[in-house]
């Protein structure tokens, strides 16, 4: 007598659609608390794996999301917002930049400072501008290099910058140890920069006087 075996069931599989990996853009730690991260064209919420990537899943329809924006919410740092990834890639990386209240580790090259839009007349506030540094690299061609995290200034025109080097770096230094940088801001497309200015290596300095934007050169 012939028994009927029943086919084994299979387990329930989640078909992931994308992930995007939020991270402290000066020391490139995980974020998975705190946030609040959304991809245009899906309604659905992201889920946080064991991992803390944010996770869409497939759910079989259609979508052709473009961008994938994260909140901050009451965390000290800027808002961002990036394009998917386009397939075959699944996964994209957010990087967080400082923002005011963020507390800097030991260690840690930065800068704060004001940015104005001239000096000439009263002060005005240079509001909602995208900033960076932009150092020497004593090994590259052409030497200026970019650093890879960009700040905007808030409604006071304040903002914080900061480097990060890896370890093929080379980055230029004056006699007293200082690294040569400069200040950077784009607007529309173009790029300006202030004069070239030293940071001390390993710390956050604060700078006492605002850079003007009229003073900034391509």
């Amino acid at each position: 007598m012939s028994r009927l075996i029943a086919p084994a069931e299979r387990a329930y599989q989640r078909k992931v659609l994308f992930a995007a990996e939020v991270v402290d853009g000066v020391t490139l730690a995980r974020i998975s608390r705190g946030v609040i991260v959304s991809a245009s064209a899906i309604a659905a919420p992201p889920v946080v794996n064991a991992s803390g990537m944010f996770v869409w899943l497939d759910d079989g329809v259609p979508l052709a999301p473009q961008q994938v924006s994260v909140d901050p919410g009451l965390l000290p740092y800027l808002g961002a917002s990036v394009a998917t990834p386009l397939p075959p890639q699944r996964l994209v990386q957010i990087q967080l930049a400082p923002g005011r209240g963020y507390a800097f580790q030991a260690g840690v090259t930065a800068l704060r400072f004001s940015l104005i839009v001239s000096d000439i007349g009263p002060p005005a506030p240079a509001v909602d501008v995208e900033v960076f540094l932009r150092w020497y690299d004593a090994g590259a061609a052409p030497p200026w290099t970019d650093a890879p995290v960009r700040s905007r200034t808030d409604v006071h025109g304040d903002a914080s910058v900061a480097l990060r080097f890896r370890r093929s770096d080379e980055p230029a230094k004056d006699a007293a140890g200082a690294l040569r940088v400069r200040l950077c801001a784009q607007r529309g497309g173009n790029v300006t920069m202030s004069d070239e200015f030293v940071l001390a290596e390993g710390r956050v300095t604060d700078q006492p006087t605002a850079f003007a934007l009229n003073k900034f050169l391509p």
